[in-house]
């Protein structure tokens, strides 16, 4: 078995996933691949076997982001500039009453996927979540004040560069980030079914890992297993599953043929 680092990149919205899909070399994610393949990837060097690695990506893996939550805490702002930084306007959120966790107030967006909560303790700041949902719509929005000013009186946009080097860099400067979701769809060409990586893990002889907690289940119906390394109070949670076993039983009208492992990793707090 093999430990290939990849770095993605670029963006684009994926039907698939319904998330925001990040599609060439540049933000890491770690993938075990038993093929034959790249032993190691640095980041500038060994352009053949980058070449070849992008082309296994873009045949059967989708990396995107499926879950952030960040808090402004810079007191310089309130409800209506915090959201103005990443691209939205009061018009696009509704009030929606009393809020949670000492927030007295929570607004949502319009059509789903982003909620902010203000008018808690001064320590507390203006607090995000935005969903698998909204993350789409979040980097678009926040897209609009990336444009820059190019030749030819025309606008552009480096997604290499720019949305997200800037939008996490923008979070950090006035808050900070408390959980991340990273996904990894891997579909048609598995490299590992859920029961092969099950049996990996209970097999100590296969496998190297730093979490202390390790388990599988299997839901009723037909959702199939799911493998969790870490628990679901630490700082990073790492879950595979099923996912064309739990999209089939959200949609039944849209069923999904094809064979469908989600790699999910979950970093909050100071990871």
């Amino acid at each position: 078995m093999q430990k290939v680092k990849t770095i993605f990149s670029a963006c684009n919205k994926n039907p698939v996933t319904r998330g925001w899909q990040i599609q060439t070399v540049r933000i890491v994610a770690v993938m075990c691949v038993k093929n034959n393949g790249v032993k190691h990837l640095d980041n500038d060097a060994n352009i053949d076997n980058v070449k070849k690695l992008e082309a296994a990506l873009a045949r059967n893996l989708v990396c995107s982001i499926d879950y952030l939550v960040f808090t402004i805490l810079d007191e310089a702002y309130n409800y209506e500039s915090g959201i103005n930084e990443f691209g939205f306007s009061v018009s696009e959120f509704r009030d929606c009453g009393p809020g949670r966790n000492g927030y007295q107030k929570m607004y949502k967006y319009y059509n789903g996927g982003i909620t902010v909560y203000v008018a808690g303790r001064n320590d507390m700041g203006i607090h995000f979540e935005v969903s698998s949902k909204g993350i789409a719509t979040f980097v678009e929005h926040f897209q609009k004040i990336c444009m820059i000013d190019v030749s030819f009186e025309e606008s552009a946009l480096d997604l290499d560069k720019y949305t997200f080097n800037e939008l996490f860099r923008c979070i950090v400067t006035i808050g900070k980030a408390t959980r991340i979701d990273l996904a990894i769809d891997n579909t048609n060409d598995l490299y590992y079914e859920i029961n092969e990586f099950r049996n990996i893990i209970d097999d100590k002889a296969r496998h190297v890992s730093k979490f202390r907690e390790k388990n599988a289940n299997q839901s009723l119906g037909a959702d199939g297993h799911t493998v969790y390394l870490g628990s679901k109070d630490s700082d990073v949670q790492l879950r595979v599953y099923d996912k064309r076993a739990e999209q089939n039983k959200k949609h039944k009208n849209e069923i999904v043929d094809y064979p469908w492992v989600r790699w999910e990793l979950q970093i909050r707090k100071k990871k």
